[in-house]
């Protein structure tokens, strides 16, 4: 994995805590607003912590969440889980297979492509 990608999934530890502290001075300021969050790709684990934290966000809407590093051990513990909020749904857009290297997927699509012409 790349330097940066690395470096910015580790930081989703500090930036949710950061965020689970504002989410509780929200809910605090405001207890029956209910509070929903969108993320995309490490937004969607970084929403899953601050709502884990916090155990402020009624629903988390996770699009396309980052697999490298949270699918095995590297960052397991900050993933996304359904427990996160009180409804959490996940929409995967992009096909994503851990055992298919991305470089395949081009192959794919262009022997796809080819063979209905």
């Amino acid at each position: 994995m790349a330097a940066r990608y690395l470096q910015a999934a580790a930081n989703i530890q500090s930036v949710g805590a950061w965020l689970a502290n504002h989410l509780a001075e929200i809910g605090n300021m405001k207890p029956q607003l209910p509070l929903w969050g969108i993320g995309h790709s490490l937004g969607c684990h970084l929403l899953g912590l601050a709502g884990r934290q916090s155990g402020r966000l009624e629903r988390i809407a996770a699009m396309d969440p980052a697999g490298p590093g949270f699918e095995k051990h590297e960052f397991l513990p900050y993933r996304l889980c359904s427990t996160d909020a009180k409804m959490v749904d996940v929409i995967h857009t992009d096909g994503y297979d851990s055992f298919l290297d991305p470089e395949d997927w081009v192959w794919i699509i262009s022997t796809l492509v080819n063979m209905e012409n």
